[in-house]
């Protein structure tokens, strides 16, 4: 896809990370990835509009029904 890079295992081919034009200076990682994911305290909800019907969420966290591009980044956060 055009204005996408993703990083995939050689050997499982497994998604790494991705990286977007239209999200300058982000690289994304799946959570799962993480050795220590448990220890990242999430800040907001992205795509809530799109989450399964199922999926219930109970915080008090922000939602955004799309991508949180335009949120501002906490440097270091």
């Amino acid at each position: 896809m055009d204005g996408v890079r993703r990083w995939m295992c050689n050997i499982c081919g497994s998604p790494l990370a991705a990286e977007f034009d239209y999200l300058p200076g982000q690289i994304y990682v799946p959570l799962g990835k993480l050795d220590q994911a448990a220890k990242l305290t999430p800040e907001l909800h992205c795509h809530d509009t799109s989450r399964l019907p199922w999926l219930h969420v109970l915080d008090d966290l922000p939602r955004e029904n799309a991508t949180a591009r335009a949120t501002p980044k906490k440097a270091g956060g």
